[in-house]
């Protein structure tokens, strides 16, 4: 499991040290952008995962029942937390929209 993560390692320094690395794949090959633009996010989960995964090896018997309600307790409130703050987001962009009063009527003539 180390070595992917070491290249996903490198990928995310690479993609956060020289960002326009990153819009320089997206324009000549979309998927080196693509694969730049994921690396930190995989990077960060394959992560976590590796270390939870080793911390279910290390345990047995009742001790790793209740570590892998935790890790679910944990992963699930993460997700709700930035849920929440997505929601909140939004909100405040759905106040800051104006609705018209009457239809919008366009001029005699559009110039282009």
């Amino acid at each position: 499991m180390k070595s992917p993560l070491n290249i996903l390692g490198v990928l995310t320094l690479v993609a956060i040290a020289f960002p326009t690395v990153t819009a320089v794949g997206m324009l000549l090959g979309v998927v080196p952008g693509l694969v730049l633009a994921a690396a930190p996010s995989l990077f960060i989960y394959g992560s976590i995962f590796h270390i939870f995964a080793q911390g279910l090896e290390l345990h047995t018997g009742p001790k790793r029942l209740v570590l892998a309600v935790a890790i679910a307790l944990v992963s699930t409130s993460a997700a709700l937390i930035a849920n929440q703050s997505v929601y909140k987001s939004a909100a405040a962009l759905k106040a800051l929209d104006v609705a018209a009063s009457a239809p919008i009527e366009a001029g005699a003539t559009v110039a282009l």
